[in-house]
């Protein structure tokens, strides 16, 4: 899977500046794990059946993007990549590296990395 990288562990929302460090951070479920894993239809399916995820949830589109990219749906990714760039709020996301990134930035970088995904399945 070659965008796993940006899989996103976790999100907060509201954060003013770089990241206040004295916030309570909202621990989320994007089915990280399943992503980690290789098990990008598992990642569909649990972040589908989470309730409590929005349907506009930034780290909801990226993590789908991710896992629909493992599975070669890279248009249907894409979507949820720009979905998640066009957010219009102030949130960040946890990436596999234990970096905070804003959701834009991390969709932008993901959807990057999906032209090359797309160029080596076109091999």
């Amino acid at each position: 899977m070659v965008i796993s990288l940006l899989l996103a562990a976790a999100a907060t929302s509201h954060v003013p500046g770089p990241l206040a460090r004295n916030e309570p951070i909202e621990q989320v479920d994007v089915a990280y794990e399943a992503l980690a894993a290789g098990r990008a239809q598992d990642a569909i399916d649990q972040i589908n059946a989470n309730d409590a995820l929005e349907q506009d949830d930034p780290a909801r589109l990226i993590n789908l993007g991710t896992a629909l990219a493992a599975l070669g749906r890279f248009e249907e990714a894409r979507s949820m990549y720009e979905a998640a760039a066009a957010h219009g709020g102030e949130v960040y996301l946890e990436t596999a590296e234990g970096r905070w990134i804003r959701a834009r930035t991390l969709a932008r970088q993901a959807d990057e990395r999906l032209d090359y995904s797309v160029q080596l399945a076109r091999r």
